[in-house]
């Protein structure tokens, strides 16, 4: 098992736009994001997302629950595409448990975004894996 750090790069806000064209299944993710949102009225709850319709990203679908007072984000489900790319499994997790070591702060300040926005986003960065135990 290997922990995923960021190492610096563009966290950029990731709502000003689409995402880069490389990124076909994040590209299916958000078109997919967006449809639900003009067909409810509102943002998606979990009970609006319904798995068999998101086959083709799933892996790359991540769900972090806001939690108030104080605030915090727990990783509510972390697909698997994902966690191959991190090397770390984090599904019941908070953000702010040492997930990220020095980065924890702007890693959190990101989901703020998602927050304050009520908007998805998206990060680019590098990040380096290192040995767990």
């Amino acid at each position: 098992m290997a922990e995923a750090i960021p190492t610096g790069g563009a966290m950029n806000d990731g709502l000003s736009g689409d995402m880069p064209a490389r990124a076909t299944p994040l590209n299916a993710l958000l078109a997919f994001w967006r449809q639900r949102c003009a067909e409810l009225g509102r943002l998606p709850a979990r009970s609006d997302l319904a798995p068999e319709q998101m086959i083709g990203f799933l892996p790359f679908v991540t769900l972090i629950d806001v939690l108030d007072a104080p605030r915090r984000f727990k990783f509510r489900l972390v697909g698997t595409g994902v966690v191959g790319h991190t090397g770390r499994e984090v599904t019941a997790r908070f953000a702010d448990a040492e997930l990220f070591a020095d980065r924890a702060d702007d890693v959190i300040r990101y989901f703020e975004l998602c927050v304050a926005h009520a908007r998805p986003a998206y990060a680019r960065g590098r990040y380096r894996t290192l040995p767990t135990d």
